[in-house]
């Protein structure tokens, strides 16, 4: 999603700031990295869904020691039967969830307004 927004923007938007007299940094600050933020919060949000919720490679390639939330779900559910500390842990889970995603929705509804 980054390499996908990246190659999105029009050279001309960088000649445009060139010529204006902006120097490299000045480019990055206020071209490049503004008109690239849809890509970088597709990109991490998209790696911190996946890291949340994937639970089988990581208990496949870990040991007992590395629990990821979605390892401690299933552990209570099923070796455990602790309901209440799975499900506290599942409220967790989407919590930690929501809280990266409402903001990029928020954010993504107000620029469609705009624009």
């Amino acid at each position: 999603p980054i390499l996908a927004s990246l190659l999105a923007i029009d050279s001309s938007v960088y000649r445009a700031a060139q010529i204006m007299g902006a120097r490299p940094a000045r480019i990055f600050w206020t071209v490049t990295l503004p008109l690239s933020v849809p890509g970088v919060f597709a990109a991490a949000s998209s790696a911190f869904v996946m890291a949340l919720s994937f639970f089988i490679i990581p208990a496949l390639l870990g040991g007992p020691k590395d629990a990821m939330l979605s390892n401690l779900v299933d552990f209570y559910t099923r070796e455990t039967l602790d309901w209440n500390m799975a499900s506290a842990v599942g409220v967790l889970l989407l919590g930690m969830v929501l809280i990266v995603a409402v903001p990029f929705l928020v954010w993504k509804q107000r620029a469609g307004r705009v624009g």
